[in-house]
């Protein structure tokens, strides 16, 4: 059962992507837009890692880093953070991924899936 369910919702976040990618085309500096990408990028790369698949994850996961960092330098909302915190340690990029977390941990989020990260990569600058 899990490799159909992995299958069906590999099959909804391919279609997410696609039409979010549509949208980030027809509004490229649509901040709102590239966001959605970015967040459809990340769970569909966290997806594939869960089943191992590391080498199909990396490059979708460095086309949601490039589209986020965008949004990063822009304006640092916690959402942008967050995704860019994730994104750069599913990268295996700790070290650039820490201040984000400690600037994540100061800012005041606590979400279970950052905690978690943290706790995960062991980035002390955002655990309690």
């Amino acid at each position: 059962a899990l490799i159909g369910d992995g299958n069906q919702a590999s099959k909804y976040i391919n279609q997410a992507i696609a039409e979010f990618r549509q949208l980030h085309e027809w509004e490229p500096d649509d901040a709102a837009r590239k966001n959605d990408l970015v967040i459809t990028l990340l769970a569909k790369g966290k997806m594939l890692m869960e089943f191992g698949q590391t080498a199909t994850a990396t490059p979708i996961l460095e086309e949601a880093e490039s589209i986020v960092m965008t949004l990063y330098h822009d304006k640092k909302e916690i959402t942008v953070l967050n995704n860019s915190f994730a994104i750069k340690l599913l990268l295996g990029k700790t070290e650039e991924a820490r201040p984000i977390g400690a600037e994540l941990h100061k800012m005041g989020f606590r979400r279970r899936e950052f905690a978690e990260l943290c706790e995960q990569f062991d980035i002390q600058e955002c655990l309690d």
